[in-house]
């Protein structure tokens, strides 16, 4: 009999059968027994169960249904990150329940998100969490001040948790590989939005909607290997920033 390799890696491989039928017991145990002889006395194969669907969006990461249930199994760090925005947790959650169960429904729940990150009113959703590290409190890259900044005369010790936002303060000027940048027709400085980390606590309704905006295409690109991206717009460019300015979702 011949089978069609879903996937495979280092101790562990899925496959079905070409005309995508159950096996049977008698069939697992045979298949089974048939792997084991080719290995080493000391390694063994093991049934690992019998799945309905299986979503792989890269090596290592790859989502469930065992038979006769309904529970999703997440496999691997793209689908278990907690440090995402619980909206964009609850995005991806609802893509993959979408394409797993063939309902269809990927640009709607995509289109939807893009919408809330436009609209944003609880900011909790959008917030990420962050330790306190000897390396945040000490280091002098931009990484790491930026989110010294947020604290805004707070102070933290090594081991707290803290949450943060995006967020525009103003304007500062365009530095390109460490020069500024002057408009050539005017000689005037090339301003650009000053964006910004916040504490969750300091929220007093304004957000970076650009940045928002991008992360929920970056989550939408986690399953860029099993959805057609041409069928969603970007909205982080500046075609789509000019539908979303029409839908008066959004403005420079």
């Amino acid at each position: 009999m011949e089978y069609r390799i879903t996937n495979a890696d280092t101790d562990s491989i899925s496959f079905c059968k070409y005309d995508g039928s159950e096996f049977s017991e008698d069939e697992i145990t045979s298949i089974l027994e048939d792997i084991n002889s080719f290995l080493p006395d000391d390694i063994l194969m093991e049934d690992d169960g019998i799945y309905d669907r299986m979503l792989i969006s890269k090596a290592k990461n790859y989502v469930l249904l065992e038979k006769g249930k309904d529970k999703l199994k997440f496999k691997g760090s793209s689908f278990k990150d907690s440090k995402k925005e619980p909206a964009l947790r609850k995005m991806l959650n609802e893509l993959i329940d979408s394409l797993i169960f063939g309902k269809g429904k990927e640009v709607e729940i995509y289109e939807k998100y893009i919408e809330k990150a436009c609209t944003i009113d609880d900011i909790s959703e959008w917030i990420i969490k962050k330790s306190i590290t000897k390396k945040l409190l000490e280091s002098e890259r931009t990484n790491e001040s930026k989110v010294r900044d947020a604290f805004n005369g707070r102070s933290f010790r090594e081991g707290d948790k803290i949450y943060l936002f995006n967020d525009i303060d103003g304007e500062i000027q365009l530095v390109r590989n460490g020069e500024p940048v002057f408009i050539k027709r005017t000689g005037e400085p090339k301003m650009i939005p000053n964006k910004i980390l916040r504490l969750y606590e300091d929220y007093n309704g304004s957000y970076d909607k650009e940045h928002y905006i991008g992360r929920v295409y970056k989550t939408l690109k986690i399953l860029e290997n099993v959805l057609d991206l041409s069928q969603f717009e970007r909205y982080d460019i500046k075609r789509g920033k000019k539908i979303l300015e029409e839908r008066g979702l959004y403005h420079e």
